[in-house]
Order: C-alpha cells, then sequence, then structure tokens
C-alpha cells in the first residue's frame, strides 16, 4: 500500500539480471481524478540520492509557489479590507478584498494537494475550493462594474442565484461534471467582463490602463486554463501561467485601486484648499460686515450728534431774531424766516429809535456753525453801533470789523435801511435787489445796488440811496432763497417770477402778504427748501 505522493524506495540486489512485479488498484479512482490527480502509477529507477534530492527541491518549488500565489493575495486583501473599513465610500475595496481572499484560498488549497497522502481526506478541503472560486467570481464581477463606472445589470442576478446554487450542490454532490459547470459560468463571467470593457470604452468611460492590461491577461490565461482543463489542447508550459495572470490581474487591479485613491485625495485636498479660500472669505466678508455695521453706528451716533448739535445751533439762530415787531405810526411790518435742512446764515434785525427805524437783513455763505458764527458777530456790532448810525456807515463799519476776526472764506451779504416817515435809506452789501410796489401805478420795481459782501476788500466803496413810499406802497426785503427757489425740473425762480408773485400777494396785511407769496413758491417748489428763506414786508398807510 503506498499513499499519494509519497513514493517507497526500493533497493536492487546486485544480480546483473532484476524482475520487477507491480499489481496496481485504486478502487477511489473517481475521486482521484476529480480532484485533479493522473491515476496511474510511475518507477523511477537510478540513484536513490539524486531522487531524494529531486523530490526535496519539486517540493521546495511547490511551497515556494504556494508562498506567492496563495500569500500575495492574502497580503493584498487584508491590506485592501482595512482601507474599506476605513473609508466605506470606496466599495471596491470590499470587492477586491473578498476577491483577493478567495483568490488566495483556491491557490493555497492547490498547492496544498501535492501533500496530501489520502485524496479521499482531501475532498472536503477541495469542495472549499469550489465555493471561493465561486464567490471569486461574483465579486470579480462587481469589481468591474464598479471600476469600469457601470451600473450594475439586472441579468447579474442569475450569477447570483447560479454561483449560490453551484455552492449549494457543492455541499451535497463532487462530481467531474459540476466541475466543468463552474468552467462554464467562469466563462460566462469572463464574458460579461469583456462586455462591460467594451460598452466603457465605446461611450468613452475609460481609458486604456493598468486595469484594462491585468483584466485583458488574466482573461487570455483563464481562457488558456480552460481550454487545458476540457482536454482541447495540451498543457504547453510548466509554469502556472494561469497563476501568472492571476498575479497580474491582483497587481493591476490594486494599482488601480490606489490611483482612485491618489485621485481622491487630491480632489479632498483641492476641496480643502477650496473651503479654507472660502474660509477666509467669508471670514472677511464678516470682519467687512462687521465693520460695515461698526461704521454704520458711529455714523449714526455722528448724525444723532450733528443732529442734535444742528437742532442746538438753529435754535441758537432764531434766538437771535427778533421776540417782538416794533410798532410804528402808519407802517405794518411782517417778517418770516425758513429754516432749511441745514443751519443757514439767514439774519434779521430791528431797531427803534424815535420815529425812525433801523433795520437789517442778511445771509452770511455757507451752513452749520461757520455761518452761525458770523451772525452772531454781526449781531453783535449791530447792537452796538445800530444807535445814530447811517446805514453806509454801518455797513462800512461792519466789514471792517469782520476783516480784522481773520474769519477766512467768510462773508456775509447784507443790507441796512433806516425808515423815517416815509423816506428809506439804505446800503445794501450783496443783497438780492430790493422790490417797491407803488400802489399808484399797480407796478413792482426793482431796486438795485451792486457791491461786494461784507467780509470781500476792507476798503470797498459802499454807498447808499433812498427813496420815497406813499400810502398804499408796500416794500419786500429777502433773502437770496427766493430768488433762488428750484422746481422739479431744476429751474430756477428769478427775479421777474419773484416780482409777479409779489405783485400778485400784495395785500393790506403785510402777514398776508407773506402768506400769499409763501403759497405761491410752494405751486413752484414742492421740494425741501435748499437755502434758508427769510422775508420783510412794510406797507405803508
Amino acid at each position: 500500500m503506498i499513499d499519494v505522493n509519497y513514493p517507497k524506495p526500493v533497493m536492487l540486489s546486485d544480480f546483473e539480471k532484476q524482475v520487477i512485479a507491480v499489481r496496481y488498484s485504486n478502487f477511489t479512482l473517481p475521486n482521484v481524478k476529480l480532484l485533479g490527480w493522473q491515476d496511474g502509477f510511475y518507477i523511477q529507477i537510478g540513484a536513490l540520492e539524486k531522487f531524494i534530492e529531486s523530490r526535496v527541491n519539486n517540493e521546495g518549488m511547490i511551497f515556494k509557489y504556494m508562498l506567492i500565489f496563495g500569500g500575495i493575495p492574502f497580503v493584498f486583501s487584508i491590506l485592501h479590507l482595512f482601507l474599506y473599513f476605513f473609508n466605506r465610500r470606496e466599495i471596491a475595496n470590499l470587492y477586491y478584498g473578498i476577491l483577493t481572499f478567495s483568490i488566495g484560498i483556491i491557490n493555497f488549497i492547490d498547492s496544498y494537494k501535492n501533500f496530501i497522502k489520502n485524496p479521499a481526506s482531501f475532498e472536503p478541503i477541495f469542495i472549499l475550493s469550489g465555493i471561493f472560486a465561486v464567490i471569486g467570481i461574483v465579486f470579480l464581477l462587481l469589481f468591474a462594474y464598479d471600476s469600469f463606472q457601470f451600473q450594475i445589470p439586472k441579468h447579474f442576478v442569475f450569477f447570483i442565484i447560479v454561483g449560490a446554487l453551484l455552492n449549494i450542490i457543492l455541499f451535497f454532490d463532487l462530481t467531474f461534471t459540476l466541475g466543468k459547470i463552474i468552467q462554464v459560468y467562469a466563462v460566462l463571467a469572463i464574458l460579461e467582463i469583456c462586455r462591460v470593457i467594451f460598452i466603457s470604452f465605446y461611450f468613452n468611460k475609460i481609458k486604456p490602463g493598468f486595469l484594462v492590461i491585468g483584466f485583458s491577461i488574466f482573461i487570455i490565461t483563464w481562457l488558456y486554463q480552460i481550454l487545458i482543463t476540457f482536454g482541447l489542447i495540451p498543457q504547453m508550459f510548466e509554469f502556472p501561467i494561469f497563476y501568472g495572470g492571476l498575479l497580474v490581474l491582483i497587481l493591476s487591479m490594486s494599482i488601480h485601486l490606489s490611483q482612485n485613491f491618489a485621485r481622491i485625495n487630491d480632489e479632498l485636498e483641492k476641496e480643502v484648499e477650496t473651503v479654507k479660500e472660502l474660509s477666509k472669505q467669508n471670514i472677511e466678508s464678516e470682519r467687512i460686515k462687521k465693520e460695515r455695521e461698526l461704521e454704520q453706528k458711529l455714523l449714526e451716533a455722528d448724525n444723532l450728534r450733528k443732529t442734535k448739535e444742528l437742532e442746538e445751533a438753529r435754535s441758537l439762530q432764531l434766538s437771535m431774531l427778533p421776540k417782538e415787531l416794533p410798532d410804528l405810526p402808519n407802517i405794518k411790518i411782517a417778517a418770516q424766516m425758513l429754516t432749511a435742512t441745514e443751519v443757514g446764515g439767514d439774519y434779521y434785525d430791528f431797531y427803534k429809535s424815535g420815529d425812525s427805524l433801523t433795520f437789517a437783513i442778511g445771509d452770511a455763505t455757507g451752513h452749520g456753525t461757520k455761518a452761525g458764527t458770523l451772525v452772531a458777530a454781526i449781531k453783535s456790532l449791530f447792537n452796538a453801533l445800530v444807535d445814530g448810525q447811517e446805514p453806509l456807515s454801518l455797513i462800512t463799519k461792519f466789514n471792517s470789523a469782520i476783516k480784522k476776526m481773520n474769519l477766512p472764506n467768510l462773508f456775509m451779504a447784507l443790507l441796512i435801511g433806516k425808515i423815517t416817515q416815509k423816506k428809506i435809506v439804505f446800503a445794501n452789501s450783496g443783497m438780492p435787489p430790493i422790490l417797491f410796489y407803488k400802489k399808484a401805478d399797480n407796478l413792482v420795481i426793482e431796486i438795485k445796488q451792486r457791491s461786494m459782501p461784507i467780509g470781500g476788500p476792507a476798503n470797498f466803496p459802499y454807498k447808499q440811496d433812498e427813496f420815497i413810499a406813499e400810502s398804499g406802497d408796500s416794500i419786500l426785503f429777502s433773502s437770496d432763497g427766493l430768488m433762488e427757489l428750484f422746481n422739479t425740473g431744476d429751474e430756477m425762480l428769478g427775479i421777474d417770477r419773484a416780482k409777479n408773485i409779489f405783485q400778485k400777494s400784495i395785500s393790506a396785511s403785510p402777514e398776508q402778504t407773506i402768506k400769499n407769496i409763501l403759497a405761491e413758491t410752494k405751486l413752484w417748489s414742492s421740494s425741501a427748501l435748499r437755502d434758508d428763506l427769510t422775508l420783510i414786508v412794510i406797507t405803508f398807510s
């Protein structure tokens, strides 16, 4: 009784002729053929030492094959399964891990059979090899679908069902026919992979690369092995070509997954850089937003402060106006000031001395505190110097005093008049013309006097004029806020329209005359005033 794979050495005697008789019987022949062994026996005659050396070398080579073709798939399997556990989104690592594990089991079992004594004891292990062959084919298809960006087709269910049936049958019946069916199953899987590669090429989903090369070599070696299995061609190489194709496939698949990993890593780095850039932009936008909010709050606070200051300045401006208008026989006086949105420089004042009335109406250049300062200075000069002075003298002294104050770029148009009985004496330094309504002629006369505003040349030759009013006559003194009213068409009111409005507005009461003038100006300009508007109307009775 000689065990499989374990030869029985026989020492021959020194006789010149030897007779060797062998009786051979094998009651497990079907299983032996099924498990890949050749039936029969062989005799090798020669030196025992050489035979032992050859046997050792042969088994050493088989062991190397087992380490290479069984160990390498296991290593790759463990590596990519770990990669999948760390990144569950890359499902191809799972497919690859199970596939290479199945290949490792198959190769290990195929090599291990060379060390089996009894073929019958190897049958359960060989069944395990068939099961893992079916599992490997299924996951090879899944890997191909995923790698070539191919949606899993409905007919893949066929491979799942057939593979499950084959594994169930393997548990109960191990026949030569079943092995052939598994080979046919493998051929169908190869055809499906070829179909996937062709369609992916046709629709430009993939480009030639390591994966396509690996599949091509594997398919060729697999077909070669199938042809040998079906006895269609003899085995032409001692080296297991099919195992080589498996290794090429495993390496190409691993390289493909590594390329995908590198590509994803690059994409993630770009996304991280994009996120960083967006974060910087968001931070910068948030910073700008906060700065603008702060600026807005500061602006609002500053506006509130300025509004308060303007209100205070406006109150001061109005407080400098006469609280009561003077009362003279045969003369009726009305005055009104409309302030613009900013504090302006309009001003009017009266001083009664005996039967004469000295009055002033002026307009300082600009707005705000500077204009208010100049108005306050003029009011102080008027109160201090008005008594006993003529308009020309007052204008000249005011100009000299303002020049001595060294107020840069501050000027004030000012008209000072003095009424005694019905004679009006006046000096005008840059104010609009006087509008004089003569009732007898029902006509408005424009009385001009061209001169420089106060604050101009120190020795400017101001002059003084006079005219006589009659009963029923009215005089309008105004700031430039009347003549310079603009309508919606940005057209200025002007002197001619002002004269017409004054003539239409004449009333026995100067207060009513002012009301009529303002009503007419609202028809001309409905927008807010750009400048203060001051009116003084004097009516003689």
